[in-house]
């Protein structure tokens, strides 16, 4: 009989006492044939024990169990956090709204962050050199004072290195009819800008939502959540020489539950942004 025979027997063999009813090894009143089995299984139990601890060290083991590789964790860990994650998270917004004492600290933190809404557009600037950057609180500078008009041109310049004449592209100052520098024109705000932002605010995605509701379900998926995520649409112009992006502009904004959306990981090696391509 072998060891795993020898260990079902033990287990599965009832025991009588004096003739009568058996009992199991977990009975209340052992008895010395129960004392010998359970010192039977004590014995086949270290030996199989013993042929584990052998059999890892033989491996190298050292009788420890080997670390999980990030194959094992992603496989086994993550993917079986992803098939909970949805329920988990409906029962945490279910606890939330439901239990007075956290929806009570969830609605007074939304109400001091969103108590004042948007604040009112303040100008920053009447005029502004695209140069430099410097900003102007006077309508008649009209003209950056640090900066003037220049054009890139290629040249021949000496190259004291290689003690040669070479083509090199320089900054060539524009200048006027008294040969003087001609100063960078500056340039009022752009207050298309602003009128965009308030199309947008009043009317964010395909929900005819307003942007501050967004943002006000997007803060509550913070508090409740700890996660948080918003869609930007955007629609871009392309520069028909370079084929590069030259303008792009941010046409609608949704919010998505965290409950709804999963992280972008690869299902062959646990690699994220690779899961689509």
């Amino acid at each position: 009989m072998g060891l795993i025979d020898s260990l079902a027997s033990a287990f599965g063999s009832p025991t009588s006492i004096g003739g009568g009813s058996p009992i199991s090894l977990s009975s209340d009143s052992p008895s010395s044939d129960t004392l010998a089995n359970y010192q039977k299984v004590n014995g086949l139990v270290g030996t199989l024990d013993s042929l584990v601890k052998a059999a890892e060290t033989s491996q190298g083991a050292q009788g420890r169990m080997a670390p999980l590789g990030l194959d094992a964790i992603i496989q086994d860990w993550v993917r079986q956090q992803f098939i909970y994650r949805r329920s988990i998270l409906q029962d945490l917004y279910v606890l939330a709204y439901q239990v007075t004492e956290i929806r009570s600290v969830v609605l007074a933190v939304l109400r001091e962050v969103f108590r004042k809404g948007f604040a009112p557009w303040h100008q920053r600037f009447i005029r502004k050199c695209v140069q430099c950057g410097k900003e102007f609180d006077d309508e008649d500078d009209e003209h950056c004072d640090q900066c003037f008009a220049y054009e890139i041109v290629e040249q021949e310049v000496y190259d004291e290195e290689y003690d040669e004449i070479i083509l090199k592209r320089v900054r060539k100052y524009k200048r006027d009819a008294n040969n003087n520098k001609i100063p960078v024109h500056t340039y009022i705000p752009d207050f298309s800008q602003q009128k965009s932002f308030d199309e947008l605010s009043g009317n964010a995605n395909s929900f005819h939502q307003t942007l501050l509701d967004v943002l006000h379900e997007f803060m509550t998926d913070i508090l409740i959540a700890d996660d948080g995520f918003l869609l930007l649409n955007k629609e871009y112009e392309i520069d028909a020489q370079s084929g590069k992006i030259s303008k792009q502009k941010i046409f609608e904004v949704t919010r998505l539950h965290p409950a709804l959306t999963e992280y972008d990981i690869d299902r062959k090696d646990g690699l994220p942004e690779r899961s689509h391509y």
